[in-house]
């Protein structure tokens, strides 16, 4: 072989050995990880996001929760040329995407992005060299040498408008970058992965996430403060996709329960059907709760520790309702209509004072004195529980009083005597069982070991939450109701929240608790009329 051609082919070999070598060293998985910032709140990692952007922000489902959850453009996100750019600059095979209350010299809160650039390093490293990305314009660079991108187009920079800006760093084939105002927020992700940090507590489930790559194409996890409405567990909590279909989203949540958490007794799980919940309209529900009846008793007597002695009769393997009903099955209270609330409780003690002691301790706990009197109507043993017993001139009619029956076996308590009257007219309503069907999936999908099931029609249930507060309203403004400062607080981010939220479809959740976790499930359904074939 000729010397010239020898070197020829020497140089052409170094240069693939340089372009493809960062492809072919194998991946160091936990240094994505270990980028992420100590007070991360979100994290989500992701599997070929490039390839399943369009898909997934196309979904008719996703587009619609995310629009009714107040996200502006999500609609554009699928096909706006820059947004794909991005994404397919920023992700790679597997990616981490995560969310920061400060971070960087400024403190600013910042989204930060982690994912291993494979065979595209090189191109991605000269790109940065040069300042220039096809597609997205000149990169600019900060005086300490970071690379960023605008995220607002000169035309709207010329205007006054600013936005946030993407900084960027290529450490150890991995592309490294922070979302926010500060694009030198980035050198900090870059300082924890050269040093091998030790993981964000968000990741104190899991002592080796990148071990569990691959179980699912999305997943993420997630700390309490990070949501915008109250979570009813105290420690991070992952999340997986289990489903992702245009009439169907659904998730899988794993909250690691503290290690001196109590044993989980053994109980039996929850059952298809409530025999009380057949004798009434329950199937007309727009909400229902069920659990079984041992979890029930356990709630009832940890909630009112003064019934220990009196609610402990054995429930057996009856479920424990609680469903929203409205529209005719609904009340009225002052004039105005508002969903009945409907509990069946199986099994309640047979002492003829049980539940006027539970009534009693119901009205201490909550600091409410209610007024009970037998009713004069209705079926035989009825008690009406009026809720607003304080006040010496206002007192509710009989039909919009609480009331209470006890059956052989069960305890029906409705929060409005009218509805339940109304619900025995009605035992089988038009519009079918979307409760039930969801129910019957949920225990063949977890081998009928559950511990509790909500089943939520998000539009309905919005809107008949929107009107309990109209009443709420009322009965504050006529002194009716008194509420302390910090009830009224929660009140007014409870309304924000109601006329923010606008969903069609439905949701349904599971739960149960093994050893080590408390499992969530979470399941988003279309809306009937809405699924897309």
């Amino acid at each position: 072989m000729q010397p010239r051609r020898r070197r020829r082919l020497i140089i052409v070999a170094l240069v693939l050995l340089v372009l493809l070598w960062p492809g072919m060293v194998p991946e160091q998985r936990d240094l994505a990880f270990r980028a992420m910032p100590e007070n991360s709140l979100f994290v989500s990692e992701h599997l070929n996001l490039p390839g399943v952007w369009r898909e997934r922000f196309s979904n008719p489902l996703l587009v619609r929760t995310l629009q009714g959850a107040g996200v502006d453009k999500v609609d554009e996100w699928s096909e706006d040329p820059g947004t794909i750019w991005i994404v397919r600059l920023v992700s790679g095979k597997r990616s981490l995407i995560g969310w920061s209350p400060a971070l960087g010299p400024s403190g600013g809160p910042c989204w930060t992005g982690a994912s291993r650039a494979g065979f595209r390093g090189p191109l991605l490293r000269a790109m940065l060299l040069v300042r220039w990305v096809p597609g997205l314009g000149r990169l600019g660079t900060t005086e300490r040498g970071t690379r960023y991108l605008e995220t607002v187009s000169e035309r709207k920079r010329a205007r006054g408008k600013t936005g946030p800006r993407i900084g960027f760093i290529l450490r150890n084939n991995i592309l490294l970058a922070a979302m926010g105002d500060d694009p030198d927020a980035v050198h900090d992700l870059d300082q924890r992965l050269t040093s091998r940090a030790p993981l964000a507590p968000i990741f104190a489930g899991d002592t080796k996430p990148w071990k569990s790559t691959g179980c699912a194409p999305h997943r993420a996890w997630i700390a309490p403060g990070f949501s915008p409405v109250p979570l009813p567990f105290d420690h991070p909590a992952e999340l997986r996709l289990t489903s992702f279909a245009a009439d169907r989203i659904g998730l899988n949540m794993a909250l690691p329960l503290p290690e001196d958490s109590p044993a989980t007794p053994v109980r039996k799980g929850l059952t298809a059907s409530c025999a009380a919940a057949d004798a009434l309209a329950a199937d007309a529900a727009c909400a229902m709760l069920l659990m079984p009846g041992t979890v029930a008793q356990e709630t009832l007597l940890e909630l009112l520790p003064t019934l220990r002695d009196t609610w402990r009769t054995p429930v057996g393997d009856k479920s424990a309702a609680l469903y929203l009903t409205t529209q005719t099955l609904g009340g009225r209270i002052f004039g105005l209509a508002v969903p009945a609330i409907t509990l069946l409780y199986p099994e309640p003690p047979a002492a003829p004072d049980a539940v006027p002691q539970a009534i009693e301790a119901v009205s201490k706990a909550i600091s409410l004195k209610l007024r009970t009197r037998q009713a004069e109507s209705g079926p035989e043993g009825r008690l009406l529980v009026d809720w607003l017993g304080h006040s010496k001139h206002i007192r509710l009619v009989p039909e919009d009083c609480v009331a209470i029956e006890t059956h052989p076996s069960w305890l029906t308590l409705c929060s409005s005597a009218a509805s339940l009257d109304a619900q025995r007219r009605r035992s089988v309503p038009d519009g079918g069982s979307a409760w039930r069907a969801a129910l019957e999936s949920q225990l063949d999908a977890s081998d009928g070991q559950l511990d509790a099931f909500v089943w939520i029609d998000l539009n309905r249930t919005l809107h008949e939450l929107r009107q309990i507060y109209a009443v709420y309203r009322l009965a504050t403004s006529l002194g009716a109701l008194r509420v302390t400062s910090q009830e009224a607080a929660v009140m007014t981010q409870t309304h924000l929240l109601l006329e923010t939220l606008a969903i069609d479809g439905s949701l349904a959740i599971t739960w149960r608790q093994d050893a080590r976790h408390m499992r969530i499930g979470v399941e988003l359904s279309a809306a009937t009329n809405d699924i897309v074939n």
